[in-house]
């Protein structure tokens, strides 16, 4: 999450639940450092060079720095301070075993979750007619679980060299889906010519009365 959800309220939360996280933290939290409470400005600062570590993450390399300090009203936190050409980065996370690759990697998916959230509201809401809290509720539980199967397919799919690609947005994703399925009817279209489009015919025309549908589905491979 970043800086503005980073405050000492959710992060007891998030610990009493046994949950790790990795926050962006702003510059004048204090800490202390060698028995005195200082910003972490002054932290980044007295940080030298020569002192971090680089990591190679997703094609970039990353000068990082990493501090186990008791933070103001949170206690020990793990701090990883990575310092750029345009700007430098503060991430704070409670789990004090994590090595700063590890930091890195987790705080690089928020924008995924940013990206979903724009598309969910956008794909989703705006067109969701809903009144009640529980449909509202249910709907978001459901986009969300979609959203869940599309990552799962991503990680486990062999056979589209689409989904090998995980760095895209949901709706990129569902674009996939959609010419999977396009390609498999073309495919079906193409071996068994007017039979496979008579049986989708008469299964959209007659949904309960056909027998064909599962037939259908194998044959097609969707």
């Amino acid at each position: 999450m970043d800086s503005w959800y980073f405050e000492n309220n959710l992060m007891k939360f998030i610990e009493s639940k046994g949950k790790a996280c990795v926050a962006e933290c702003k510059n004048n939290r204090l800490v202390l450092y060698n028995d005195k409470w200082i910003k972490i400005t002054e932290l980044i600062k007295g940080t030298k060079v020569r002192e971090m570590e680089s990591y190679k993450i997703n094609g970039k390399i990353y000068q990082v720095k990493q501090y186990i300090l008791d933070m103001k009203g949170l206690g020990k936190v793990n701090i990883v301070i990575s310092l750029g050409i345009n700007c430098t980065k503060i991430l704070v996370t409670n789990n004090l075993s994590w090595l700063p690759k590890k930091v890195i990697e987790i705080y690089l998916r928020r924008w995924d979750i940013e990206v979903n959230h724009r598309e969910m509201k956008g794909n989703g809401l705006k067109k969701a007619w809903l009144r009640e809290r529980c449909g509202i509720t249910s709907y978001m539980m459901l986009n969300a679980l979609v959203q869940t199967i599309l990552e799962i397919t991503t990680i486990i799919s062999f056979s589209s060299t689409h989904f090998e690609f995980r760095s895209v947005t949901p709706e990129v994703r569902y674009r996939w889906v959609v010419i999977d399925v396009v390609m498999n009817l073309i495919k079906g279209f193409k071996n068994l010519g007017t039979v496979l489009l008579e049986r989708i015919i008469n299964s959209i025309a007659n949904p309960y009365k056909s027998t064909m549908v599962m037939k259908m589905c194998k044959i097609a491979k969707l």
